[in-house]
């Protein structure tokens, strides 16, 4: 049997080959659409390397509600700065900073900035 769709989708989000622009699409769409998955692979998209992904992620999640909640607030305290960024954005409602998003890829402390 070959992979479903959502399966096919997160595969490409995942392979970083695939490009920051592109994947950030791929979330998009999964945001948009209620995919088997698709809050999963959102999830997994708030560790990525890279901001624009990331930030996609905790877009769509946002847009998921209550739902996707319950499930980024734990991740409010993970040891990744990133993922705690991200997080927080899902939880204002997608309203997140990408200036800061991109500062906490670099390394910057929002304190120090």
């Amino acid at each position: 049997a070959g992979l479903g769709t959502a399966d096919a989708l997160l595969a490409f989000v995942r392979d970083s080959r695939n490009g920051a622009h592109a994947r950030s699409h791929v979330l998009t769409l999964y945001a948009r659409r209620d995919l088997e998955g698709g809050t999963d692979a959102l999830l997994l998209a708030l560790d990525d390397d890279d901001w624009r992904v990331r930030g996609a992620a905790a877009d769509g999640l946002a847009a998921r509600g209550e739902v996707a909640l319950e499930r980024v607030s734990p991740l409010l305290h993970s040891t990744s700065e990133r993922v705690r960024a991200a997080a927080a954005r899902v939880v204002a409602g997608g309203r997140g900073d990408d200036a800061l998003m991109r500062m906490l890829d670099q390394g910057a402390s929002p304190s120090t900035a």
